[in-house]
């Protein structure tokens, strides 16, 4: 796809007029993502701490970043773990962005693609959210 013709999933995404669902039209991985906040959401405990501050820090914004807003035009590769050493990238790599080869992908590099998907996350996980403190369940709590 070149940047001056658009194929029919794009096209119908860009007349989305909705930002949040036109981002998840246009990109799969952030459909998936979008699918695990709304488990998080729908299967929240109400009587122990679901911290959607602590949730969103801790799991989801890690998760996404690399699917939407400015951080998806860098290469994903923060660092190599190996054992217990972590060895760093060359942050170089990080002072040039790849090129954008379509509008979609441009608009998806956008703060504006960012905001409408996360704004809308974070209301969810607030509303979810029974205000129990900072934290949230650990495998095996319930």
């Amino acid at each position: 796809m070149t940047a001056d013709v658009m194929d029919k999933r794009t096209a119908e995404a860009f007349a989305e007029p909705d930002l949040y669902l036109r981002a998840l039209k246009l990109s799969d991985d952030v459909q998936r993502v979008d699918d695990l906040v709304r488990l998080l959401c729908t299967t929240a405990p109400t009587d122990q701490p679901f911290c959607h501050g602590c949730l969103w820090e801790r799991f989801v914004k890690p998760l996404v970043e690399p699917f939407i807003g400015t951080v998806r035009a860098y290469p994903f590769e923060r660092h190599i773990t190996r054992g217990w050493h972590v060895v760093p990238f060359d942050p170089t790599t990080l002072l040039e962005p790849e090129p954008s080869p379509n509008q979609a992908e441009e608009w998806l590099r956008s703060s504006e693609a960012w905001d409408a998907v996360t704004d809308k996350w974070l209301a969810m996980l607030a509303k979810a959210d029974p205000a129990l403190g900072h934290g949230f369940p650990k495998v095996g709590d319930r």
